[in-house]
């Protein structure tokens, strides 16, 4: 009854450079304690002064042009200090909080140019530029480290993509901390999650499997993606309170009616 993980074949990254359905509708459900909203927080925090503002002397046309462009530059170069900062080693969630900084860029590009009625057609000559910077700040500030977040000139240009990638990798990133709430007092967890689980399970069965092919957004990001099995949590629940209890819960039906759902998704 509890086989909650098969495959169902895999979603190809290259469908991506078409229109693409999110497959989250709607607002996405958020929790605040969780460290995928906590680090978004961060990069969205207002700033007053440019810390590398030397850096952006070539591309002034583009303030010139965009009003709303010198926010998105001064937020950049606190981002990259505080990605290159939270690096700590051994962290599963490193790289991926370099993708964090490379969304925010798209995403608050793409926002403005929507929200300021300015031609879309103009993101991908306005991300090149910008991320040249960045490249050149990582080169010149933190060219002793080890550890370097460069803009990831792989990443198609398709914030619908990128907002998929982005929600699976968050999905990653909270698993550990949702698994020692639900095992903790799984009753409880179920009803807290299970609307964030209607959105994100789908997420995860609709990509998993690019994480498993070299050169994908996935691969390239997370290290293990199986250590995030949501399916694996089942495994380590209390068999009295949990299997015994499962048919006269509908909570528990509910999410188990998430994985079947999602699975049979095209």
């Amino acid at each position: 009854m509890f086989d909650l993980d098969s495959d169902n074949g895999l979603q190809k990254e290259e469908s991506a450079d078409s229109e693409l359905k999110s497959t989250i509708q709607g607002d996405r459900i958020m929790f605040h304690h969780l460290p995928a909203y906590k680090f978004d927080q961060k990069l969205k925090e207002g700033v007053s002064n440019n810390i590398y503002s030397t850096y952006y002397k070539g591309i002034h046309y583009l303030q010139n042009q965009y009003a709303w462009i010198t926010d998105i530059l001064n937020k950049l170069s606190r981002n990259i200090r505080l990605v290159q900062e939270s690096y700590v080693e051994g962290d599963d969630f490193n790289k991926k909080r370099c993708y964090d900084l490379n969304f925010w860029l798209y995403d608050q590009v793409y926002k403005n140019l929507q929200s300021s009625k300015q031609n879309s057609e103009h993101m991908g000559n306005i991300i090149d530029q910008v991320q040249e910077v960045w490249k050149n700040i990582i080169d010149n500030q933190f060219y002793n480290e080890n550890y370097k977040c460069y803009p990831d000139k792989e990443l198609l240009l398709n914030i619908g993509y990128l907002q998929e990638i982005k929600d699976l990798f968050d999905f990653f990133e909270d698993y550990n901390q949702m698994k020692k709430e639900i095992i903790a007092n799984t009753y409880k967890a179920c009803f807290k999650y299970v609307d964030y689980l209607k959105q994100r399970i789908p997420v995860y069965y609709a990509w998993r499997d690019s994480c498993k092919v070299d050169g994908y957004a996935c691969k390239r990001y997370i290290d293990d993606y199986m250590k995030y099995r949501p399916s694996s949590v089942a495994n380590e629940l209390s068999y009295f309170s949990v299997i015994l209890t499962y048919y006269g819960n509908e909570c528990y039906s509910k999410v188990y009616d998430i994985f079947v759902d999602a699975k049979e998704r095209p």
